[in-house]
């Protein structure tokens, strides 16, 4: 099977969860016998050489790139780098037509223009599968009228695919309420890569825990305050307990960024802000961490609390539907914590008595690790294939 691949953010430097998972998948796809894929992504114009950083197992894989701005490459949103993908990709008409694709797949709304610049003849289309990763049509943290903006984009998709598949029931629900066609809800996984970190590293001593994390893309959808609020009300606390704040995540809007990391520093000046981290890096943060808080009230899937969770690191997200992640990690279970995140006082109680309970941490993480490492991205993309193939009868 031929698939092409478009993704606005494959490539390096990721800044998103949706580059990790899109970029986790290729390679795992590739070890499927018979599939070649050709990826058609988009880079920053300041770098120097396109990295992918994954093995491709001797399969066949091309990757052609368009460049864009650096100053537009940390956003997935409208004012991104959408349009110089959508048409800078029309210079590889002829090369994706003689590699001559059974099947695109194309990553959220951004795939849209693509697609149809890549394949100008209706009559000619491959079957196209949407991946939506996020229904930005519907996300919190966004204006009315930007909202409005992405609707007719993501309608257009589900319109056009032959399958819709998204990481969860909450964006599956908001695609058929939006398009009237069905989605199809597939949980994902944590990348190999991550795995193969976790098993090594999980064998050596672990070092003492000493963060309250937030890991997630700094943008306003995510709604980083609350865990600043939260750091706020509990800052005597945390210094008694010796507990660091940490906020980690690519900075997509320089205003937001800005108002989140003066907040954390008035807050808890000696909090710990980075941008996004390397794997490596991001998996020693885990084993440091008591507790990983989620901030957003609406989360396509989630990745970083499965992550968190293979170090050990229990998350507590906000309990609702919306919450992705909460198709695979089970509060009933004992895997995850949820608590109503738009109630301050409920929250940040919660968070002290989960703080003063180490044990509780420890097998709320513990439970939370053993599922994370019972479903591996090969059955994901295994499942995804199926779909692939099925858009082919």
């Amino acid at each position: 099977m031929r698939i092409l691949w478009l993704a606005l953010e494959c490539a390096e430097p990721l800044f998103s969860g949706n580059g990790t998972l899109s970029r986790s998948m290729v390679p795992t796809l590739l070890e499927i016998p018979n599939v070649q894929i050709l990826v058609v992504c988009a880079v920053a114009d300041d770098q120097t050489s396109i990295r992918f950083n994954f093995e491709t197992h001797g399969k066949a894989f091309t990757a052609l790139t368009v460049k864009i701005p650096a100053s537009k490459w940390r956003s997935l949103r409208r004012d991104g780098s959408w349009k110089e993908y959508n048409d800078g990709v029309i210079q590889y008409q002829k090369s994706v037509q003689d590699f001559n694709p059974d099947v695109v797949v194309g990553i959220d709304w951004h795939s849209l223009g693509p697609y149809k610049n890549l394949f100008p003849d209706e009559k000619r289309r491959p079957p196209y599968v949407y991946l939506n990763f996020r229904a930005f049509h519907a996300s919190p943290g966004f204006s009315e009228e930007e909202l409005k903006w992405y609707a007719p984009f993501e309608k257009e998709c589900c319109d056009l695919a032959s399958k819709t598949v998204t990481l969860g029931t909450p964006d599956a629900k908001l695609l058929k309420t939006l398009s009237g066609h069905e989605a199809i809800p597939l949980t994902c996984t944590v990348s190999p890569h991550i795995v193969d970190i976790a098993n090594k590293i999980n064998k050596t001593p672990a070092p003492p825990r000493e963060y309250f994390l937030c890991c997630c893309r700094i943008s306003q959808e995510k709604t980083i305050e609350r865990f600043i609020s939260v750091v706020e009300k509990l800052s005597r606390f945390l210094k008694e307990q010796n507990i660091r704040p940490f906020l980690c995540g690519a900075r997509s809007d320089p205003k937001y960024t800005e108002a989140c990391v003066s907040g954390l520093k008035k807050a808890f000046p000696d909090s710990v802000i980075v941008d996004f981290l390397s794997m490596e890096q991001l998996c020693e943060v885990y084993r440091k961490t008591w507790l990983n808080f989620h901030p957003a009230l609406y989360e396509a899937y989630g990745l970083t609390m499965v992550e968190a969770g293979l170090f050990g690191a229990p998350s507590i997200a906000h309990h609702s539907d919306d919450i992705g992640a909460l198709d695979f990690l089970s509060p009933a279970r004992g895997e995850i914590f949820t608590e109503d995140l738009t109630d301050l006082e409920k929250t940040t109680v919660k968070v002290k008595e989960l703080l003063c309970d180490k044990k509780k941490l420890e097998q709320v993480g513990s439970n939370c690790a053993k599922r994370s490492i019972s479903y591996t991205t090969r059955e994901y993309c295994e499942k995804l294939y199926e779909i692939f193939k099925s858009v082919l009868k």
